[in-house]
C-alpha cells in the first residue's frame, strides 16, 4: 500500500457499527482452518510417541482458540443480522460474497469434528 494510502486510511476512524455491519461472512473459514489444525496436531501426524504429549498440549490449545474464535463470529454475526440486516442481505445476494456464506455452516461442523476429536481431553 502506498504511504499516502495508508496515512490516509489511519487518519479516517471507523464508525462504531462499522465493524460489524462490514463483517465478512468468509471469516468464518478461520474457524475451519483453527479447527482443522487442531485436530490434525491432536492427531500426533508423525505417530512418534515422543511428541504425543507436545501434539495433544498443542491440539487442545488450537482447539481452545478455534472455540473463542467461533464463539465471537456466531455473536457478531448475529448482531450484524440483527443490526444491519441491510448489509447481510447484500452480502447474501452477492454473486460472491452469498457463496462464502456456506462458511458458517462449514465451520460449525468442522468444530463439531474437532469436538469429537479433541473434546474428551477438553471436556473429560
Amino acid at each position: 500500500m502506498p504511504p499516502a494510502a495508508a496515512s490516509v486510511l489511519a487518519a479516517v476512524p471507523a464508525a462504531p457499527g462499522a465493524r460489524v455491519r462490514d463483517l465478512h461472512p468468509g471469516w468464518f473459514a478461520s474457524v475451519m482452518g483453527t479447527a482443522i489444525l487442531a485436530v490434525a496436531a491432536y492427531d500426533n501426524p508423525g505417530g512418534l510417541p515422543a511428541l504425543r504429549g507436545a501434539a495433544h498440549g498443542i491440539g487442545a490449545v488450537l482447539a481452545v482458540a478455534a472455540y473463542a474464535i467461533g464463539v465471537v463470529l456466531i455473536v457478531a454475526y448475529a448482531a450484524r443480522w440483527v443490526r444491519h440486516r441491510p448489509a447481510a442481505l447484500a452480502d447474501l445476494r452477492h454473486p460472491v460474497l452469498g457463496a462464502m456464506h456456506a462458511t458458517v455452516p462449514a465451520g460449525l461442523l468442522v468444530l463439531a469434528v474437532m469436538t469429537s476429536v479433541v473434546g474428551p481431553q477438553l471436556f473429560p
